[in-house]
């Protein structure tokens, strides 16, 4: 139920819609900014939602991710096309607006974790002002703390334009380790009620869900041997261990 579609995000308050990879955008968002700034948590190899945030919106963006070998991510390795003019029919790497990326991954506070540098959404939002910053959260299960902090800062939260996010529940992060000493119950229990949470702060646009469609059949999928049953799943059987949403900013679809 949390990851409906918020009543308020219709097509006619959103000026239409934009659907591109994982990502469900509102168009209303992208309407009226000049100073807006894309922070990309998670870039992997290529990063296709901060290229289309330089590309498409011209906007600047900041990537980070302590996980990916910068030799095979020329985006991570600052090597990529930066504001050296149009990327139009350019298949490779390629910014038309400026960026810059860090070897540092998202946490729930600034520190080093096993040999990685971690910093927090809310030191990075801490110079920007409301409804400035367009965020994509894909950090392989060090979503939850971030999230509970977010949750409890309202002014962080106002400054957030559109929130991007592939969730994870159940995952062992190295930064979640402080919520990892009870049981799977306890720490995916923690885990939903964040998500519920933020569903209620910020208005949804869209999910990858429905992908998901085919359900848990373990007597279909694996008839010979034991299967571990999907940590999160519907009443039906529908596996939502992991799956992309997106979110806008209620104030913009008022």
């Amino acid at each position: 139920m949390a990851a409906k579609p918020s009543t308020s995000v219709t097509e006619k308050r959103c000026k239409g819609f934009k659907l591109f990879g994982d990502s469900a955008w509102c168009m209303a968002a992208f309407e009226g900014e000049s100073s807006s700034q894309g922070l990309s948590f998670g870039i992997e190899q290529r990063d296709l939602w901060s290229e289309t945030m330089s590309n498409a919106f011209h906007m600047p963006t900041m990537l980070f991710d302590c996980f990916q070998d910068p030799k095979s991510s020329p985006a991570l390795a600052m090597i990529a096309p930066n504001a050296a003019g149009s990327c139009e029919g350019n298949p490779h790497h390629c910014y038309e607006t400026h960026y810059d990326a860090f070897r540092t991954c998202l946490g729930p506070r600034e520190e080093t974790v096993q040999g990685r540098k971690y910093n927090s959404l809310s030191n990075l939002l801490s110079k920007r002002v409301a409804l400035s910053t367009h965020v994509k959260i894909d950090v392989e299960g060090s979503e939850w703390s971030v999230l509970e902090d977010l949750l409890d800062n309202k002014a962080d939260m106002q400054k957030i334009r559109t929130l991007d996010m592939e969730v994870h529940f159940g995952f062992g992060a190295a930064s979640e380790a402080a919520h990892r000493k009870g049981s799977k119950e306890e720490q995916v229990t923690r885990e939903v009620q964040i998500f519920e949470k933020l569903a209620q702060k910020f208005a949804v646009s869209g999910s990858n869900i429905e992908t998901n469609a085919d359900g848990w059949q373990p007597a279909v999928s694996c008839p010979q041997q034991q299967c571990e049953e999907p940590v999160v799943h519907t009443h039906g059987g529908l596996p939502v261990n992991q799956f992309a949403i997106s979110f806008v900013n209620p104030t913009l679809v008022q």
